[in-house]
């Protein structure tokens, strides 16, 4: 987790917020502004940011975006045979009945977006630009298919559904 404010000397804190995002898209960040218009709640908005916040900052307001910060990191995924696996955010780390489940980097980053995006479908395309962001690969759909075979294994039965011709979905009841 990364705090900022934007106003901080010599760059702007949008504009570190900014090349953070360039570099890692998972990082969790929160930023403080007096500074709440139009266009850096725009801008706040199209680097993800975790939260945006204006000062003055109330004690409430502060725990409210820990709160938000922290129920982003610890996901339960279910299975049908009681066996429980744990996926922690900030660690990006998977357990399995408390034992640590050994991912890649490209699991892991995977996996990561996936529960971000729990429910949701992600295509084929936002998974490209997710896990293989900073390289010149052009687009493989059987790179990602295999990737996700992979994780597969490492998870309960049908937690990762393939959604034809469009991407993937994680399923987790919340």
């Amino acid at each position: 987790m990364i705090i900022l404010d934007i106003n901080i000397p010599y760059v702007n804190g949008i504009e570190v917020a900014s090349t953070i995002r360039a570099i890692d898209k998972k990082t969790q960040i929160l930023i403080f502004t007096a500074m709440a218009n139009k266009e850096n709640l725009l801008t706040a908005i199209e680097l993800q940011l975790t939260t945006f916040i204006e000062k003055p900052v109330s004690q409430a307001q502060l725990l409210l975006a820990l709160n938000k910060i922290s129920s982003n990191t610890n996901i339960n995924i279910n299975s049908n045979n009681n066996v429980k696996y744990f996926w922690n955010q900030a660690w990006e780390e998977l357990t399995c009945d408390n034992k640590i489940i050994s991912l890649s980097k490209n699991e892991k980053n995977l996996l990561s977006l996936l529960i971000t995006k729990k429910n949701t479908v992600v295509s084929y395309e936002e998974i490209h630009e997710e896990i293989w962001f900073n390289q010149l690969t052009s687009f493989n759909l059987p790179s990602i298919k295999t990737l996700v075979q992979g994780l597969r294994k490492k998870l309960p039965k049908n937690t990762i559904r393939n959604i034809y011709g469009i991407g993937f979905l994680i399923k987790i009841d919340l």
